[in-house]
């Protein structure tokens, strides 16, 4: 939408929800709690002292990267022009000062910067007044995105919307000229569900598999018992993988594709997705209390400590990220049996470890190459270097071949002698195995790997053919 005439002077543009798709104060303040708790608690307490005092310790105590904010480049366009045809262009936001003027910085059009500094929090009327003492009676124009404008625009000559919702471009032109409408996509439903990371569930199913090769799948108590598990482990995953890509925010942003997850994209508000983190942890919780066997809890809640340990430390670490990787899926193994009330195969438990590890070498082998294709120097969040590539490729096709060797050394234990009545067939497996762990090396090194290997499985044909066949193999030495 836009209207004719001689636009105002200048224009006066908002920073969070207007400019950048994201919330300057949230973004600080989550990467301060992860980072250095205390000192944001250090901050929390400042919020007596009133809001200015509140922003100035986060901006003291965390700096945000300005190239790496979501920039709603539809009006950041808009404004290039501007600029470049002479119109006096300023950034007026409620951020404190040391944010706003790093974006100043990093963008290079602004003409001045009205912020949050030691006057007051620069919000609503107290904004308005300070727009007017700067225009020192110019025309303006106010860029903004919120009902809380709606106080700046009654006293602006013209107002640039940015908003998903029509009634408030409807309200701001009760009180001021509609100069441009910018349309943004809101949040919904699907978006906090990706940010869930829901096709990351189908990792669970692993929980059946002690249940399954025990031959108790039939079983209708263990059976609920697995389904209940795998309905606690979705929940408290997803939990934490919102935990995950709050700390990711920067890095997700450099990723090719990562960049696109609702949060990183500022599609998803910091706010919501924080609200449903302890929703699904306690949803994960009544569920375990009530309804599954006390050793089950000790397993999930083992897998919330490592996994929440893995996204503040260890995933900086090489090769230790990689271990705790095969661990957390061998643990799901382990909780598998747990809530099945079967005992899990030591055979089981060093395959798992094998082949996972081979999986989470696939994982890091993908992004360290697709890192040097971009020609980065270092994989964002992680502790490895384009360099690396080689060793994780030497490495990682050896330990999955292990974990066909531990397989081959099961078949022959007394073990598939008493489950089976035709064991021999089982051997029919080892080639089905060679073949898809060489193949998913063999796709890496062409470049065609999406950077999950699981759900690269979860959507190749190949994988689900080769999956029917040791399904087929599987009851062909049962029965």
């Amino acid at each position: 939408m836009e209207t004719s005439g001689i636009a105002p002077q200048s224009l006066y543009v908002d920073l969070d929800g207007t400019l950048v798709r994201t919330d300057t104060l949230w973004e600080s303040l989550v990467l301060l709690s992860g980072r250095a708790p205390f000192k944001a608690l250090s901050a929390l307490t400042a919020i007596g002292s009133g809001r200015s005092a509140f922003k100035r310790r986060v901006a003291d105590g965390i700096s945000i990267d300005p190239a790496s904010l979501p920039y709603d480049e539809t009006l950041l366009v808009y404004l290039r022009a501007e600029h470049e045809r002479g119109r006096r262009i300023v950034l007026a936001t409620a951020a404190h000062e040391t944010i706003a003027r790093s974006v100043a910085d990093h963008l290079g059009m602004f003409d001045d910067v009205l912020a949050t500094d030691a006057r007051g929090n620069n919000k609503g009327e107290a904004k308005a007044e300070r727009i007017r003492e700067h225009a020192a009676g110019r025309s303006w124009a106010y860029a903004g995105d919120h009902a809380v404008d709606l106080s700046i625009w009654k006293q602006a000559d013209a107002a640039v919307v940015v908003t998903h919702d029509r009634n408030l471009v409807e309200q701001a032109a009760r009180h001021t000229t509609i100069e441009r409408t910018f349309m943004k996509q809101s949040w919904t439903l699907a978006d906090l569900l990706r940010q869930w990371r829901v096709h990351q569930w189908v990792k669970n199913i692993l929980l059946f598999g002690p249940l399954f090769l025990a031959h108790r799948i039939t079983d209708p108590d263990a059976l609920l018992n697995v389904v209940l598990a795998v309905v606690v482990f979705n929940v408290v995953a997803s939990a934490v993988y919102v935990v995950n890509d709050l700390m990711d925010l920067a890095s997700d942003r450099r990723h090719p594709t990562k960049r696109h997850r609702p949060l990183a994209s500022g599609v998803l508000p910091i706010p919501v997705a924080l609200a449903s983190v302890p929703v699904l942890l306690a949803v994960g919780t009544v569920i375990t209390t009530v309804l599954l066997p006390w050793s089950f809890a000790l397993w999930v809640a083992g897998y919330a400590v490592i996994t929440t340990l893995y996204t503040f430390v260890l995933k900086r670490v090489a090769i230790v990220d990689v271990l705790t990787l095969s661990g957390l899926y061998t643990l799901r193994i382990l909780a598998g049996g747990a809530a099945a009330g079967v005992s899990v195969s030591p055979w089981l438990l060093m395959f798992s470890m094998f082949l996972f590890t081979s999986l989470a070498f696939l994982k890091r082998y993908t992004e360290l190459v697709d890192t040097a294709d971009r020609e980065g120097t270092t994989v964002a969040g992680r502790g490895y270097v384009p360099a690396d590539a080689d060793f994780v490729r030497s490495i990682g096709p050896g330990v999955g071949l292990i974990a066909v060797l531990v397989f081959t050394l099961y078949l022959n234990s007394r073990d598939v002698q008493i489950l089976y009545l035709h064991p021999l067939r089982l051997w029919l497996l080892v080639p089905c195995l060679l073949y898809w762990i060489s193949r998913l090396w063999f796709i890496a090194h062409r470049r065609e790997m999406h950077d999950d290997p699981i759900l690269f499985a979860v959507r190749d044909p190949i994988s689900y053919l080769v999956g029917v066949v040791a399904l087929v193999i599987i009851v062909m030495a049962s029965v």
